[in-house]
């Protein structure tokens, strides 16, 4: 069959056909049923088969009369809907492949005399099928008679299909089909369509778009497959675009709304790789198309946000693949538009583009600002990258880069008519540099600097190794002909818009973070500066330090730049290294002076916290700041306390021969330590009445971090202030001082850095710092439920960092607390724990769930009482006596089953196969098989419901919580082994009606031997894996059985669904064992017909009453 033969009959046979009958000409009927035997092959599993016989059908079916044509497409409607999942697949391209044929569009786009097909079980279809639908252009057409609307309905019902695969190819169909809808879309139809064909394509697509959009939705948030939630991201994606085209550019109100933003933006930290591109590129392209419409609204505003929070930071994603396509992403968003010139043909559109950029690098700027240099992280590796990526031409990019950065700082700073870099300022005009355009160029411009600069300390650090580029910071800065006074004229403008009371408070904040990456660059590129320059900059930075007028944001940078200006300025005179280094150091001594005075002015007055001092509260928190940054100045992980009592200054010279700066350690006075630990406690004793004065939980807070760098340097003061540490860290209950989470986060931090520096001081002491991963997350005040989160996090962060460099071993319960961090009442805290648990920690550790999934059940449940949980109390105790506990944690009892069976369900889906054989073997032995022997888990075994009602009454509280825990845990194992994330393989769902075919329908049977490989593998563990079931897990629920009918417990539900559930998988081989028991053979067969008749049921009341994304059985599902 050719499509030359039926051109042929169709001419012979003439156009002409009698209307009233329903079956194909003859001489054509024959042809159309080769055609439907060829689309129901059986090797049309393999791609390449369905390839050559979706190119066959769709070139016979442009050259056959329309009649036949439709009689065709009917049939292909109905074989979507066939039982074997191939024909399903091969339908659903089929359809998507007829769909963008011009012919459908310009000949079939009216309502025939016949239903093109019968109606599905979905009620989505129904729900269509049973009104007419508008087109715009066309008029009423019914979905049961127009043929591309029908066809466009059976594709929306295959979404919905039980067989991944066939979701999947749906979707992708549907996806391409919408993008080519587009005009301005990167898709493309088959042939060029006519115009007319073009507009009855866009109108059908978009009169269904709002149904699919659903349907999409659902798929992207709750499918269970990664290739599902990947495709029905892009399809949504091509759906919201499709949105965005109805409404004119002139229209203020966007299409899209902050739900489908929010649900793009948590996809983003999805497991699977493919999601999260999908994700990212969706968020992407919506907010170039939104971009290039016009003034920023707030849509376009979320997606910014979403764009940096969770998209710039894929490109530190461990995948390659996905961290390759955030960088391109940040080229498109942020590079080009910045560096490109604007086109003559679309300058409102670059234009528009062209401000996206600097508000994204603007928003960056305010992450870094509160997440502690996460995005500055983020933007570092994205530039790196940039520059890595084009080799040869990233001179280029990095000069036409701060060309336009050096444009637009001076553009919003007003620079532009003053010409040398003296203190005076000109502020004509200045009250136009507060518009939000302006500030947003301004904040991203002095972000994207710091970057660069985090980014060329990067370089330097790998050219040190052999395998940098070539260029560092001041190189490019010269390269790209910007003057060193640049820097210093930005320096005392944003002084002075920091300082003068004429700027508007609301951007005091922004105009500090510039003033900190200004700083940083001078501190940076400080040799680049003319000397009178420079000269005058330091002592102006000088005098600002003495006199405690900088914030402490800005004391840090201050610090570094005066150190970099003074050094330039005493090399420029020609003198030695000793002489730098002695400049230096005079002047962090005389600052660590200056600021010890502010201390001892304080103390020597009286302390006195009144409202109306505001600034001296002020002046003593900068001074406590200060003098911790000098003392820590020079500091580096390498060096030696020895080091520091040479009495001669050659010999400490010597030690950095390269560095003349590094390894200096202005030690502070025992005064000064004094002072600042007087400055640690809840209150102070008066100096002039008996009454103790409270000291403010900043200069407390800033207090323990200043301590902190005390003791990096000092390890006999870090050994005496370890216990003021831990004494902030610990929670106290019932007590007027409840705690302040800031300062119990400084000081958890603190002690972290002190067990990287001293590990054998601060390890011992790790049950306390576990503690912090659930501060005050049992509490029932919402105020301290959001207030201590902070300190959660932050016991995440350490705690998983200290495990990752091997400074603190995983020791009693605290893999436990861990994952009770994972469903912490914060969503941000329960989503940072899984992410680490099962991210680096889980690499490290590849077995760690496996190890620890029996005695989880255990702990989470409180049974102390069992062997598998003293043996995790005291996990790597090793005659030290320093464990992890588990106090103040309340995850047991029925109120928190949703809590511990999410754990369950995280801990399952990261299991290999290997792993869930293991696990099932080891909770049958120590769970199933445990309670037929001695125990808790026995006694409650023998245990009636009215029995226990009755003897609780005569039990301690004790005893009645030991009981209950023993009831949770037997439970809970139940739940695990029926759970689908238990299972072996990807056998087929017994629910869904489908093989495994299903699964692997995709393959092009041509794979690679590896795929071969795992698929005997698979097919080897499967046969492992029902053999210790029958064998082992049947006898010992049979025996329990027993028991349990005896004592009528409660427990026989649960032991009869999994039975069941067991039945059902393995049907053959249970009667084979159960052959010497036929009552218990009988009891499960009826059992099993009792659940699928009230499984029949509750589906058909779900169509009835309830949307299609009900909750399934709950015997499938934790």
């Amino acid at each position: 069959v050719t499509p030359k033969t039926i051109r042929f009959q169709r001419m012979s046979l003439g156009s002409k056909h009698n209307e009233t009958k329903v079956r194909p000409r003859r001489m054509l009927s024959a042809i159309v049923g080769l055609l439907q035997k060829v689309a129901t092959l059986s090797d049309l599993n393999k791609a390449e088969s369905r390839s050559r016989a979706l190119s066959l059908i769709q070139r016979s079916l442009a050259v056959f009369p329309e009649f036949e044509r439709s009689y065709f497409l009917r049939f292909a409607s109905q074989l979507s809907y066939s039982k074997r999942a191939t024909h399903r697949i091969f339908a659903v391209e089929l359809i998507g492949g007829v769909l963008a044929e011009e012919w459908l569009w310009l000949y079939h786009c009216t309502n025939e005399p016949s239903p093109f097909f019968k109606p599905s079980d979905n009620n989505d279809e129904q729900q269509i099928l049973q009104s007419s639908i508008w087109i715009a252009g066309t008029g009423n057409r019914d979905a049961k008679r127009c043929p591309p609307l029908a066809l466009l309905v059976a594709l929306h019902g295959r979404i919905g299909d039980a067989a991944p695969a066939v979701r999947a190819r749906a979707i992708y169909s549907l996806s391409n089909l919408i993008a080519s809808t587009r005009s301005n879309g990167t898709a493309s139809t088959a042939r060029p369509f006519s115009q007319q064909a073009r507009s009855a394509l866009h109108s059908t697509v978009d009169a269904l778009s709002d149904t699919l959009k659903k349907a999409l939705i659902k798929r992207a948030s709750s499918d269970e497959r990664a290739t599902v939630r990947a495709a029905s991201i892009v399809g949504l994606k091509h759906v919201l675009l499709l949105e965005c085209d109805r409404v004119s550019t002139d229209n203020m109100l966007s299409p899209l709304s902050r739900k489908d933003i929010l649900l793009l933006t948590n996809l983003c930290s999805d497991s699977s790789v493919s999601v999260r591109k999908a994700a990212a590129e969706s968020i992407t392209s919506l907010l170039l198309e939104c971009s290039s419409r016009g003034p920023c609204d707030v849509i376009t505003d979320l997606l910014e946000e979403s764009w940096v929070n969770v998209v710039l930071a894929q490109v530190a994603d461990e995948e390659a693949t996905c961290a390759t396509s955030a960088v391109q992403m940040f080229i498109q968003i942020v590079v080009n538009p910045i560096i490109i010139k604007e086109g003559s043909g679309k300058k409102t559109e670059h234009h528009s583009r062209y401000e996206t950029a600097w508000r994204i690098l603007a928003r960056a700027s305010e992450r870094e600002a509160s997440s502690g240099g996460a995005n500055s992280a983020s933007l570092r590796i994205a530039f790196f990258k940039v520059l890595q990526s084009e080799g040869n031409a990233s001179s280029s990019i990095c000069n036409q880069l701060l060309n336009e950065m050096n444009a637009v700082a001076l553009k919003s700073l007003n620079l532009y008519r003053i010409a040398g870099a003296g203190t005076n300022v000109n502020t004509d005009g200045d009250e136009l540099l507060f518009e939000d355009g302006i500030d947003s160029e301004r904040r991203g411009v002095w972000c994207a600097f710091n970057a660069l600069a985090d980014c060329f300390t990067m370089i330097s650090g790998i050219k040190q190794k052999g395998a940098g580029m070539a260029f560092s910071l001041e190189k490019a800065v010269k390269a790209a002909k910007i003057n060193g006074d640049f820097f210093v004229r930005c320096w005392n403008k944003l002084k002075f818009l920091l300082m003068t009371p004429s700027t508007p408070d609301q951007f005091r904040r922004s105009v500090g973070l510039c003033c900190r990456s200004c700083l940083r660059m001078i501190s940076d590129i400080g040799t680049l500066i003319p000397i009178d320059e420079a000269r005058c900059a330091k002592d102006g930075l000088r005098d600002l330090l003495f006199s405690q007028q900088l914030s402490t944001d800005l004391i840090s940078c201050a610090i570094r730049a005066v150190v970099t200006l003074t050094r330039h300025v005493a090399e420029n005179s020609g003198s030695s290294a000793a002489s730098v280094r002695d400049a230096c150091r005079e002047f962090l001594s005389e600052l660590q002076c200056r600021s010890t005075s502010s201390l001892d002015s304080f103390f020597v007055s009286g302390p006195a916290w009144r409202s109306e001092q505001h600034d001296l509260v002020e002046t003593l928190e900068r001074a406590v700041f200060t003098v911790g940054e000098v003392v820590l100045f020079g500091f580096s992980t390498d060096e030696d306390e020895a080091s520091f009592t040479m009495k001669k200054r050659g010999s400490e010279l010597n030690h950095y021969p390269n560095d003349p700066i590094r390894g200096m350690y202005i030690k502070p006075s025992t005064r000064l330590v004094e002072r600042i630990e007087a400055l640690l406690p809840h209150s102070l004793p008066s100096m002039t009445a008996n009454d103790a004065i409270l000291t403010p939980s900043n200069i407390r807070a800033i207090s323990i971090v200043t301590l902190g760098k005390f003791c990096l340097r000092d390890e006999a003061l870090a050994k005496a202030s370890v216990n003021l540490l831990l004494q902030e860290i610990r929670n106290v209950e019932g007590d007027d001082r409840k705690g302040n989470a800031i300062i119990q986060s400084n000081a958890l931090l603190v002690l972290g850095d002190l067990c990287v520096r001293y590990t054998n001081l601060v390890d011992r002491h790790l049950p306390a710092m576990a503690a912090c991963l659930q501060a005050r997350s049992f509490s029932d005040s919402e105020e301290q439920l959001h207030e201590f989160q902070m300190v959660r996090t932050h016991a995440v962060l350490v705690l998983s960092s200290l495990l990752l460099q091997d400074y603190i071993k995983w020791r009693g319960l605290l893999f436990h607390r861990f994952l009770v961090a994972t469903v912490d009442t914060c969503t941000t805290v329960a989503q940072i724990s899984k992410a680490i648990l099962c991210g680096p920690l889980l690499s490290k550790q590849p077995n760690l769930f496996h190890n620890n999934f029996a005695e989880s059940i255990f702990v989470l449940n409180d049974c102390v009482a069992h062997p598998l949980y003293a043996a995790a109390a005291n996990a790597g105790e090793n005659g030290a006596g320093v464990v992890v506990g588990f106090d103040n944690i309340q995850l047991f009892g029925s109120e928190c089953n949703i809590k511990r069976h999410h754990i369950y369900s995280m801990m399952l889906s990261q299991l290999t196969d290997e792993d869930k054989i293991g696990v099932t073997a080891r909770l049958t032995k120590e769970v199933l098989g445990g309670a037929l022997k001695n125990g808790d888990l026995n006694v409650v075994c023998k245990l009636s419901a009215e029995a226990f009602v009755g003897i609780k009454e005569s039990m301690s509280a004790s005893e009645s919580h030991r009981i209950e825990s023993a009831i949770n845990v037997l439970k809970d194992t139940f739940a695990v082994l029926i759970s689908p994330l238990c299972q072996v393989g990807c056998e087929r769902n017994p629910d869904s009606g489908e093989g495994a075919e299903d699964d692997c329908s995709l393959n092009n049977g041509n794979g690679p031997s590896l795929m071969n490989l795992a698929a005997v593998k698979g097919r080897l563990l499967k046969k492992i894996s029902r053999k210790h079931m029958c064998e082992v897990v049947v006898p010992i629920l049979c025996n329990l059985k027993s028991i349990l009918e005896d004592s009528r417990s409660p427990l026989l539900k649960d032991l009869m669904m999994y039975l069941v559930y067991v039945y059902r998988r393995y049907k053959e081989e249970v009667k084979e064992l159960l052959v010497s028991n036929p009552i218990l053979l009988q009891e499960i067969e009826y059992d099993t017909r009792q659940f699928e008749k009230h499984r029949r049921e509750s589906q058909t009341i779900a169509r009835i009453a309830v949307p299609q994304d009900a909750a399934p059985h709950p015997i499938f599902h934790l």
